[in-house]
């Protein structure tokens, strides 16, 4: 699947390419060999959610508490690659400026699926950054 052209979305550009990157980075990272990721869009009650999914190494709630946490212990991927969990620190920080929110879904062996929360472009508003 994908994101549909017709959807757009009031963000920073660069920030929000931060922010993807950062998350099909990491969905990359912690998936196993030849496992998929799913980036999907859609618009669910006038706003528009993006969602990043893989079929990972999944992780506990204990680390998904810390994810946000700026004192977290690094991790390390299915093939060793290190984290420090920089990048969903600034990711978060880019979502939240841009007026969205992020939420994670995860458990151990299932996989991760991080979901992205903004409102839609519209009406008289600015140009949308399309992503």
């Amino acid at each position: 699947m994908g994101i549909p052209a017709h959807l757009g979305l009031f963000a920073d550009r660069d920030q929000m390419a931060v922010v993807f990157r950062n998350l099909f980075s990491n969905a990359l990272k912690f998936s196993y060999m030849k496992g998929e990721v799913d980036i999907v869009g859609a618009l669910v009650d006038q706003d528009i959610v993006v969602s990043v999914k893989d079929r990972g190494m999944g992780m506990d709630e204990k680390v998904k508490e810390k994810l946000f946490n700026i004192q977290q212990a690094p991790s390390y991927g299915t093939n060793g690659e290190r984290g420090i969990g920089l990048g969903l620190l600034l990711s978060r920080e880019f979502v939240v400026r841009n007026n969205g929110n992020i939420q994670v879904q995860s458990s151990v062996g299932n996989g991760t699926c991080f979901q992205l929360r903004f409102r839609q472009a519209g009406g008289n508003q600015p140009v949308p950054a399309t992503v």
